[in-house]
């Protein structure tokens, strides 16, 4: 967090929080609500300006309660979440995943389906979803320990998952690239997946 931030958060600790003005899509852009609607699933304005968008980055955090903010000077700005808190796509080699925030992945606990067919992961960072522009990639260079992709798997034992399902084991194991260590696949209902990662979608104060 910039040092400008935090200083202005100790010059004014009672500043009132707020929602519903910024969010951020399933693409891993930042969207601006100039009517306050964002936690009504309105589009937005994408913001396109890189220092903003920047600023934003370097500031992004989150509470104990998983709602997720940009902290603005002495305001928190809660950020409505079209999918995850961070998205995650391939590095320009192609050779590790990394947040749309640029950071390295690290290490995944856990990988997750929902019901409505997106692959989220319990990363190093935290809560994460992946672009679904990557996902087709992801699925050939993740590996069964019997050597088979779990592309190749999902075409034969594609799961169905109820919009409510509890999490299920799906596969105990598979690697990212065939390599250590691996972690566990989860099945889910997409309406359960946010508690179940520890975040909110649409915070409120």
């Amino acid at each position: 967090m910039d040092r400008q931030v935090i200083d202005a958060m100790q010059r004014w600790p009672d500043v009132p929080a707020a929602c519903g003005w910024l969010s951020l899509d399933a693409r891993g852009a930042w969207r601006l609500h100039e009517h306050g609607d964002a936690n009504t699933g309105t589009p937005g304005e994408r913001i396109a300006h890189d220092g903003l968008r920047a600023f934003i980055a370097r500031n992004y955090s989150h509470d104990d309660h998983g709602r997720w903010f940009f902290q603005n000077g002495p305001q928190r700005v809660f950020v409505s979440l079209e999918a995850a808190p961070y998205l995650l796509r391939w590095n320009d080699t192609q050779s590790a995943l990394e947040n749309h925030l640029g950071m390295p992945a690290g290490n995944i606990f856990a990988w997750w389906l929902s019901s409505d067919g997106r692959l989220y992961a319990q990363t190093a960072l935290g809560p994460a979803a992946l672009d679904d522009r990557e996902l087709e990639s992801t699925a050939r260079r993740l590996m069964l320990p019997n050597g088979a992709s779990l592309l190749q798997y999902w075409l034969t034992h594609y799961p169905e998952l109820a919009d409510d399902a509890a999490s299920v084991l799906l596969l105990p194991d598979v690697q990212l690239d065939g390599q250590l260590p691996g972690a566990p696949l989860m099945g889910i209902g997409e309406q359960r997946l946010p508690a179940e990662l520890g975040f909110q979608r649409h915070p409120s104060i």
